[in-house]
């Protein structure tokens, strides 16, 4: 059995088939791809042009035949890369904070992230570690952004009450 996705090429696939179409491996993002019309960030929607016969769905599923032990369990969901020490992202928070690290990952990049959406649920260490160095940032940010607004309405604040008595002392 070919380990690797036929159409990506990137991630362990599962052996598919759909009807009586021959098995294909695909791995279960790009099963996503085919089966709901889904598109994903970086990824061409063209699978069932390139993998699966052109069928239509009305009627069809597809019957996985064969399956290896956690097939994208150890795969980072940010780079792809293989590691042993991979973390889970619905499990763990960052040790500077209370916030999920899939929280964080779906915050800094504008992507749902989300437990059983047939990515991967696992993180690298130095993925990890880009995702605390966000964090910082974002919340450094956040900091200062609050300090310059504090300082604006002070300052607005200054010059109204400057203003308010030289008006009040003209209407006399």
């Amino acid at each position: 059995m070919e380990s690797c996705c036929q159409f990506c090429k990137l991630r362990p696939g599962l052996l598919v088939k759909r009807g009586d179409s021959v098995p294909k491996t695909l791995c279960l993002q790009c099963l996503h791809l085919d089966t709901f019309g889904t598109q994903h960030p970086g990824v061409q929607t063209k699978v069932k042009d390139e993998i699966l016969e052109e069928k239509p769905l009305q009627g069809e599923y597809f019957i996985i035949t064969e399956c290896e032990e956690e097939p994208a369990l150890q795969i980072c969901r940010v780079c792809m890369c293989q590691s042993e020490n991979m973390i889970n992202i619905f499990d763990n928070t960052l040790d500077s904070s209370d916030i999920p690290i899939a929280t964080l990952i779906s915050q800094s990049t504008g992507f749902r992230v989300e437990k059983g959406d047939s990515f991967p649920e696992t993180i690298c260490a130095t993925c990890l570690e880009d995702a605390q160095n966000a964090s910082a940032t974002m919340r450094a940010s956040s900091e200062e952004y609050q300090k310059i607004c504090d300082q604006v309405k002070e300052e607005i604040k200054e010059e109204m009450d400057d203003e308010i008595p030289e008006l009040h002392l003209s209407g006399i």
